[in-house]
């Protein structure tokens, strides 16, 4: 099998995976930052490309919806999401973690040998002998064989699993005797004894973690099933939203931002749809006003000096007006500032530029509006460039003060 890249070109491109009979090609933004492109799957796969790679799967989860463009597999989906990508990274994690699923339920019986459980001993009636109480059986605890069926069907799972995405984390598909989608394809009537012996047993538990193994084995058996030299894809069809997504999870400190949004109002009291900005970063009486645009800036107007992939008019009036709303409808606003906020690869030369090396660049150029005067902060929106594969990367983890604290100081120095 091999891992062909692709970069796709713009926001509104497919970003994500397809398998091609033997290739897995994965489209990535434009601006994602590779340390080695010389990649196949017959060699383990270094650790930098991996996470890479896990960050641009990982980023397609917050996206609304998924591609639109069809799996093209002879089968009827049961499932939503026919590539259950959660689930297989839950099976191996949790087989490479646990191994194999048997000797995994813990079960309680009466016994002279175990470990004992006094919480259930203690609650059993004692007998009552020379004023002393004596418990005759302790409860013990011991492992209990699961059915020889689950672990049938677990281990189908972690098979299927390991042939779609084991390459990510160093399996080879071929190790567990798998070499094509048909090994670990079901007929109908296999599927649906595994679907019916999975779903029994998740009404009969009430064990949190038994009821996620089960889930997540749930998901992998209504997924992706047949191959019929059809194609399997992953992704989304405009990285768009992804890209904003991640830049205010890390960026952004205001979760409800409902009260930034202005709107425009009839005189019969009707109010429009009100304009919704992407992101805002609060520090104490400074506000940042954010609009991340997943535009080819970069590689084309930054690259050459020009103008070419910035934003229009329409998107430096809205900045300005969302400065406006907020001076006006927040008392503790003294400092307001606004940006655009572009992919680019920190580690590449554009042109003239050196590499900058930095997370959050200043592109040098900044956009007003000539029915204005300049004199308020928010009046100039810059253009901020950030490295693509960092911001992924970082949407991952919780903490992110610090960044938030490189844009403000960035942005005040200008």
């Amino acid at each position: 099998m091999k891992l062909i890249l692709t970069p796709s070109k713009g926001g509104d491109s497919f970003v994500g995976l397809k398998y091609r009979g033997n290739n897995i090609e994965l489209y990535y933004p434009e601006t994602f930052r590779w340390e080695n492109t010389s990649i196949s799957l017959n060699t383990k796969l270094d650790e930098s490309t991996v996470s890479g790679i896990r960050s641009i799967i990982n980023s397609i989860e917050y996206a609304k919806t998924h591609s639109k463009e069809k799996t093209a597999l002879n089968d009827n989906f049961d499932a939503e999401e026919p590539f259950a990508m959660k689930s297989y990274v839950w099976m191996i994690k949790d087989f490479m973690n646990n191994g194999s699923y048997k000797s995994r339920e813990t079960v309680f019986k009466l016994n002279q040998k175990g470990k004992i459980n006094w919480k259930r001993t203690l609650a059993k009636i004692p007998l009552y002998s020379n004023e002393n109480f004596i418990y005759k059986d302790f409860v013990v605890s011991t492992k209990s064989q699961v059915n020889d069926l689950l672990v049938e069907i677990y281990n189908f799972c972690v098979k299927k699993s390991i042939y779609l995405i084991g390459w990510l984390y160093g399996i080879k598909s071929s190790s567990m005797g798998i070499k094509r989608m048909s090994d670990v394809e079901l007929p109908s009537p296999l599927k649906n004894k595994y679907l019916h012996a999975v779903k029994y047993e998740l009404d009969r538990t009430f064990d949190d973690e038994k009821r996620l193994r089960l889930t997540n084995m749930l998901n992998v058996i209504q997924g992706l099933n047949k191959s019929n030299n059809g194609e399997l894809v992953y992704g989304v069809d405009g990285f768009d939203y992804v890209f904003e997504c991640a830049v205010d999870r890390v960026l952004g400190t205001e979760k409800d931002k409902s009260n930034y949004y202005p709107f425009a109002e009839w005189s019969n009291g009707t109010k429009n749809t009100p304009l919704r900005v992407d992101s805002i970063l609060k520090s104490n009486d400074t506000y940042v006003i954010i609009d991340a645009k997943c535009y080819q800036y970069a590689n084309k107007g930054y690259k050459n000096n020009t103008y070419d992939g910035l934003p229009a008019t329409d998107s430096i009036q809205k900045q300005i007006t969302y400065g406006d709303h907020i001076k006006k409808h927040f008392s503790d606003a003294k400092e307001i500032y606004n940006c655009f906020v572009i992919p680019y690869n920190k580690n590449l030369k554009y042109g003239e530029h050196t590499a900058s090396g930095e997370f959050l660049h200043y592109s040098g150029l900044c956009a007003t509006a000539n029915w204005r005067n300049h004199s308020q902060t928010h009046e100039k929106v810059y253009v901020i460039l950030i490295d693509m594969r960092d911001i992924l990367e970082k949407s991952e983890s919780y903490d992110h003060e610090k960044d938030q604290n490189t844009l403000l100081k960035l942005i005040t120095n200008i």
